[in-house]
């Protein structure tokens, strides 16, 4: 199918990884006279080193009439600064930059649905941030159009640039896997198929089929586009055109999660055809006879004879996608096939997805959901634990709001300690120990900690120190309280700065620990630091990702006196209103390496 499609490249035709072309246009149907008037849109998060130029290579296309949309969720996403750079660099083009609102579970719909509605011209072009293509790229993907009966053109891709071993391997399965397994399911075996590289739709055919609306909560947009539009009665088209995905420096986690959140897509959305992925890894099939066999001679040839096949594919596609670079990689190509193989295992069980910076779990139909607890083995036995300790401590709720991340249990003070109050807390007085809610902290973006989150952190620990002023004035069992305390275990460089940073917006006093550390001590606060890091992954886990192992530690105390001036009788919302409202305008003028201090302190 790949040999009987694709031509060789044209003369003409720069890097852009596509491929040339006959293709034909209708007799009524001149694309460079009388061609519709398209829509460009990019739905964008975030940017990299190779953005800026994969956004100009649409504005240099040999069209006659379009437009080119860019949506953010977010004003301050970097892509908007490249979007602005381009309206000024191309500023007789028609650029239009759009905030999306929110919508739907899917954050890539939400933007597409505001674009949509945007949009001017007849035809919509959807291409993801990362696409790059050559100048006759409007005019090669909107030309099937010309067809009443197609009402969708889709093109396949492969991989540009690639940096590094995870972005070859990357590069390898786009364009040795992926793209000849697409255009045989195609072309063969009549499949349906719909790719975010590049999806070409009439407007008017995607409003009645529902728009972006209708989809808004599925993973696979691009995939449900192709299904919405062939319910119309109109059928997908696969273009010869091939563009690139420019790859750069991938890791190899990413890379992972990227593949699997795709397999796990393709296994709810075709859950018939998912078990048919396992004979396109016919290496590894080899490899397992070979091991049954007991390493025969016939099953080792059998395995030569897969690999050389496997080779010959890989080696006839580069040669059709006029990269020879590429062929580079092929000896990476087992190591590929293995990691496909295990990639599909991962697929087939789960429902767990991290998209875009955030967690979803996918459901049956395909659709996103948020994320309920965290569940797993390990998972439910660090929340068994908690809850035992928490129990064995005496710790309970005082307040059971979900804005509420403090828990409390009743102590006693261990040594003479003087307030900047003037309290003096001596030996045997009643204290109350201070512990997080765990289930009520508020999660963490994939991005890690920002700013934002570290205001409402803030937030609530002076929401959660309110109602417990304000219990202290019913609740009879806090009568004979003198004062709060608790430990502050910081993971960070600058942990004592930032404790006494914390400690003073929040009105408690920072004191070392005074007592000798002993062997016993050391093992003790040793099982607390993998305690905390499992608390961490259970109830956080984007938290990981800036949690440290090795921890310092403080003892942070409030006199009850403190306690009922600054947070008692205050409005069931907490009383720092005026403290978000100063950071949120002093944000912009913070320091970025401040900004992520103050971040990662309050993660702590």
């Amino acid at each position: 199918p790949l040999a009987g499609r694709f031509s060789e490249r044209s003369e003409s035709a720069p890097q852009a990884g596509r491929l040339n072309e006959s293709f034909t246009e209708s007799k009524n149907y001149d694309i460079q006279t009388r061609g519709p008037n398209v829509s460009i849109l990019k739905p964008l998060k975030g940017a990299d080193e190779n953005t800026y130029e994969n956004f100009r290579g649409f504005c240099l296309q040999d069209y006659p009439d379009y437009e080119i949309l860019f949506g953010v969720a977010d004003a301050s996403d970097p892509a908007a600064a490249l979007v602005r750079r381009l309206q000024r660099e191309f500023s007789g083009r028609a650029i239009r930059l759009m905030i999306a609102e929110p919508g739907g579970a899917n954050p890539k719909s939400a933007t597409l649905r505001t674009l949509a509605d945007a949009a001017r011209g007849e035809v919509l072009v959807i291409s993801d941030a990362d696409v790059r293509v050559a100048p006759d790229y409007l005019s090669r993907v909107v030309a099937p159009l010309a067809d009443e009966a197609v009402g969708l053109v889709t093109c396949p891709y492969r991989g540009l640039g690639p940096r590094g071993v995870a972005a070859r391997l990357e590069a390898l399965h786009m364009e040795a896997v992926f793209l000849p397994s697409v255009v045989f399911a195609r072309r063969v075996m009549g499949q349906r198929v719909g790719m975010g590289a590049t999806l070409a739709v009439r407007r008017a055919d995607l409003a009645r089929a529902g728009g972006y609306a209708s989809i808004a909560d599925h993973l696979a947009d691009d995939y449900q586009v192709a299904v919405i539009v062939e319910k119309l009665g109109l059928r997908t088209h696969l273009s010869d055109h091939v563009v690139s995905c420019v790859l750069g420096k991938t890791r190899f986690a990413d890379q992972w999660a990227r593949e699997v959140r795709w397999a796990r897509g393709i296994r709810v959305t075709c859950p018939g055809r998912y078990p048919g992925l396992l004979v396109t890894y016919p290496v590894c099939w080899a490899a397992a006879l070979c091991a049954v066999s007991g390493f025969a001679r016939w099953a080792v040839c059998v395995l030569g004879l897969t690999l050389a096949l496997r080779w010959l594919i890989a080696w006839d596609v580069g040669s059709l996608l006029g990269e020879p670079r590429g062929r580079r990689s092929l000896l990476l190509l087992p190591v590929r096939e293995v990691m496909s193989f295990l990639v599909w295992c991962a697929g087939s069980v789960g429902s767990a997805i991290t998209w875009r910076g955030e967690r979803f779990v996918l459901l049956r139909d395909g659709r996103l959901a948020p994320p309920g607890p965290p569940g797993g083995l390990i998972r439910g036995l660090v929340r068994r634990l908690d809850a035992f300790l928490r129990k064995r401590q005496g710790i309970f709720e005082y307040c059971d709001e979900p804005d509420c991340v403090l828990r409390i249990s009743m102590g006693t003070c261990e040594e003479e300690t003087e307030l900047s109050d003037g309290t003096r807390l001596l030996p045997g007085d009643a204290m109350c120990e201070l512990h997080l809610f765990n289930e009520h902290m508020p999660q963490l973006s994939g991005d890690g900690a920002n700013i934002r989150w570290a205001v409402e952190m803030h937030r609530r620990f002076r929401h959660s120190l309110t109602k417990l002023a304000n219990a202290f004035g019913t609740d009879r069992r806090f009568d004979a309280v003198k004062g709060l305390h608790c430990v502050s275990v910081f993971g960070s460089r600058d942990g004592p700065k930032q404790t006494q940073r914390m400690a003073g917006r929040l009105h408690f006093d920072v004191f070392d620990f005074t007592r000798p550390r002993t062997l016993a001590s050391r093992l003790h606060e040793a099982g607390e630091n993998l305690l905390i890091l499992g608390l961490v992954w259970t109830f956080n886990p984007a938290g990981l990702r800036t949690a440290k192992l090795a921890r310092g530690r403080h003892r942070l105390c409030m006199s009850r006196g403190v306690l009922l001036e600054k947070y008692g009788g205050r409005d069931e919302k907490g009383a720092d209103s005026s403290d978000i409202s100063r950071y949120e305008r002093n944000r912009a003028e913070t320091a970025p390496d401040e900004q992520a201090a103050a971040a990662e302190g309050s993660v702590e």
